[in-house]
């Protein structure tokens, strides 16, 4: 007689893709009336899928066999089926649907492990969107695959930068990383220092406690180096800024509104008082948090391009 089991794990085997393994095995458990693949999967694997969400995503991407078919989210099972969860192997290569982009040139990776990364994104690059080259759809060219449970299937930025804006970003490469990063944003544990160029003689250090569309935005900044310059432009200073909060623009538009807008902000600044074509004087230059699985302190810096103090020609320090 033929072994069924046996049978079913070498038609699985025929119908895994390559570069995949199994991560999970499990029999459909009792379920009232049957009940289709999420559910099915829910119930069989708790400690995998705590989600309706989570199921049905792992359906789409075929990541789920049942007795070794490929499964859809509307399919049915029956108890007693074999259920097998199905992911990229870490040693396998990771395919790519078209040559490196050139763009990944142009990214430093600060800072890399089996769950997460930092990047130094360039000034004009954006984190997402559609049409134009992101950095999202460069991380899995930039970055290695994960090589513990929970991977994603491609990595993902965990907060934004705006396109004008360069430097640290953190990006998330396991199930785990991303959830606990979203934790320690919302808990504020994760302590971020720009440094901004911005227009007139700003002195002292203090913080902007204002709200930004009807939500408290708290910024803190200090003064490094103020300079006049050339030209009949007046002063620039050199400040480092630390957001409390995460509001859309928030340190463009703290900066704006106490009359130190930034240098290159069009947005937020009327052209005529600012001389600059070297873009937006902003930048994340460093970032402190507790690593989200060991909970070792990640400290990265990255000095701003040469042009933030190039620009200041002619200067005249106090």
């Amino acid at each position: 007689t033929v072994d069924m089991h046996t049978t079913a794990m070498a038609k699985g085997a025929r119908r895994m893709r390559r570069g995949y393994e199994v991560v999970e095995e499990a029999k459909v458990p009792a379920m009232e009336g049957g009940a289709r693949m999420p559910q099915a999967l829910l119930a069989a694997m708790p400690d995998r899928f705590e989600t309706m969400t989570a199921a049905r995503k792992a359906c789409r991407r075929c990541e789920i066999l049942v007795e070794g078919e490929t499964t859809r989210c509307g399919d049915r099972v029956k108890i007693g089926d074999t259920i097998r969860w199905i992911r990229r192997s870490s040693n396998a290569p990771r395919p790519m649907c078209r040559p490196e982009p050139p763009e990944t040139k142009l990214v430093e990776v600060a800072y890399e492990d089996d769950h997460l990364a930092v990047l130094v994104k360039p000034r004009g690059l954006a984190v997402q969107g559609r049409g134009k080259t992101t950095l999202q759809q460069l991380l899995p060219y930039l970055l290695q695959p994960a090589h513990v449970q929970g991977a994603l299937h491609r990595p993902h930025h965990v907060h934004r930068l705006d396109m004008p804006t360069g430097g640290l970003l953190i990006a998330a490469k396991t199930q785990a990383s991303i959830r606990e990063m979203g934790i320690l944003f919302h808990e504020r544990q994760v302590q971020k220092r720009y440094r901004a160029v911005v227009i007139g003689c700003l002195e002292g250090e203090g913080t902007i406690d204002r709200p930004l569309r009807g939500q408290e935005a708290q910024t803190t900044y200090r003064a490094v180096k103020q300079q006049r310059v050339g030209n009949g432009h007046g002063w620039r200073t050199i400040v480092d800024v630390w957001p409390a909060t995460g509001r859309y623009h928030q340190i463009r538009r703290h900066l704006a509104s106490i009359g130190h807008p930034i240098v290159g902000d069009d947005e937020y600044c009327p052209r005529q008082r600012h001389d600059s074509s070297n873009g937006l004087f902003l930048w994340a230059a460093e970032v402190v948090f507790p690593h989200p699985i060991t909970g070792r302190t990640v400290a990265l810096v990255s000095e701003p391009p040469p042009c933030f103090h190039e620009d200041l020609h002619d200067a005249h320090d106090t």
